[in-house]
């Protein structure tokens, strides 16, 4: 046991000194995807494997994993770290698990833009290597981005590919979570389209049909946490179907479960859910009950993530036993802290947009400055040619004037000759006639 501490406290100070020494972590998501377009052009039979080199990878992806559930930007380096030492180890299929720990990463922080790139990234690699069960777990994914941004046709789409690969493979657990899914977007139907009453029930009808062959093939199984997740699911499509009698047993099964799994923010959730129910039954001492818990465990807990939906459940029913003071102050609660939100939700909308618009205006700068380079070095070009021809054309009417200049030189030298000669040969006749 303390071996493997220390084996793993080298490795992540390993990784440690890798982050600051290596360049791997100023690795752009462009620069990722250009090894990505590249890897994905190659045969992936004629790449040579390392499987050696898995121990480090594996722990990258654990490490992304991790930070991942913690929503910390964290996540990316290690699984950015991951995809590249699997890439230099021929391992391929690793990248894909890393895509798919980047897609979830993002879809947690709802980009859902980021997090469809990854998972379809993802995809191509697993379709390349005919890997039936991950393209199906993958259409699976993209199915789920779809369906937090209420795109309902895209992601029935999606869900039932994966659906019709799992039944392919007779993967019994594949199927439990796809129909699960599809029970979930059949009950938000309404929220992703406009639908007549008539069609929201016959959509609530559907999904209790989905919820009730996953569960079937859950108990099938066994598998406890599915289970619970789509009996939970159920209990509270019973419950807006104003079967609040047959939700309890569901949400009830789900409380004690999260009790002992000691899921606090699960707990609080299934209180919630669990007092709504009570109050469709206007059972409401019941419902506070459940509220007054919940609110303590949050409180003790430190917990955020949608307890203005509590505070709103809360002011309901002190409402619904007329105690309006306390209601007020609930309701005033769960504005304040649903405005508090919207508005850190709009901040980070505004910064990311200010971001890319400083990106895109840094790279426009760039690509001008590039172009003014270029045509400051084609004006240097043009000029230096144009100076070339210059001098040369001047060498040349230089070169020609001094021949001209030789030539006429050498005409006179030669014509003094034979007017030296002629007067030569006028004195000799001049002194022949005395004779």
């Amino acid at each position: 046991m303390i071996s493997n501490r220390v084996n793993k406290r080298f490795l992540s100070g390993l990784f440690a000194a890798v982050y600051f020494i290596c360049p791997i972590h100023s690795q752009s998501e462009s620069e990722i995807n250009s090894l990505i377009d590249i890897l994905l052009s190659k045969n992936f039979k004629s790449l040579v494997s390392h499987p050696n080199d898995s121990l480090l990878i594996n722990e990258s992806l654990k490490n992304a994993e991790a930070y991942s559930i913690k929503r910390n930007d964290s996540a990316l380096f290690y699984a950015n770290q991951a995809i590249i030492q699997a890439e230099n180890a021929g391992l391929i299929q690793k990248i894909s698990i890393a895509l798919q720990l980047k897609g979830k990463f993002y879809l947690n922080s709802e980009n859902f833009e980021q997090a469809s790139s990854s998972f379809i990234y993802a995809l191509k690699i697993e379709e390349k290597l005919n890997n039936k069960n991950r393209i199906a777990d993958l259409n699976d994914e993209l199915a789920t981005i779809y369906y937090y941004q209420e795109i309902f046709e895209k992601s029935l789409y999606y869900n039932q590919n994966a659906l019709s690969i799992f039944r392919e493979l007779n993967d019994t657990l594949g199927q439990a979570k796809v129909l699960s899914h599809l029970g979930s977007l059949f009950s938000s139907r309404e929220y992703c389209e406009k639908r007549t009453p008539d069609q929201i029930i016959k959509d609530q009808e559907k999904a209790l049909e989905y919820y009730e062959q996953s569960l079937a093939l859950y108990n099938e199984i066994g598998f406890q946490p599915g289970i619970i997740h789509t009996g939970s699911n159920m209990g509270n499509l019973f419950r807006r179907m104003g079967q609040a009698e047959k939700a309890l047993p569901y949400i009830e099964k789900a409380l004690d479960y999260f009790r002992k799994t000691n899921d606090v923010e699960k707990v609080v959730e299934t209180l919630n859910t669990l007092a709504l129910a009570y109050n469709r039954l206007s059972e409401f001492e019941s419902a506070l009950n459940c509220l007054i818990e919940a609110e303590e465990i949050a409180k003790k807990e430190k917990l955020s993530n949608g307890i203005q939906f509590l505070y709103e459940t809360i002011a309901q029913t002190y409402e619904n036993i007329g105690d309006y003071k306390n209601s007020r102050d609930y309701y005033v609660k769960y504005m304040i802290l649903r405005d508090s939100i919207y508005n850190n939700k709009k901040s980070q909308q505004i910064f990311e947009l200010e971001t890319k618009y400083q990106s895109e205006k840094k790279q426009s700068e760039i690509e001008k400055l590039n172009l003014i380079k270029k045509q400051r070095t084609l004006i240097i070009y043009i000029l230096i040619g144009s100076l070339s021809m210059i001098l040369l054309f001047s060498y040349t009417i230089f070169r020609n004037i001094q021949n001209k200049n030789i030539i006429t030189c050498q005409q006179l030298e030669l014509k003094e000759k034979q007017l030296i000669e002629l007067e030569r040969e006028r004195q000799l006749i001049a002194a022949r006639s005395v004779l």
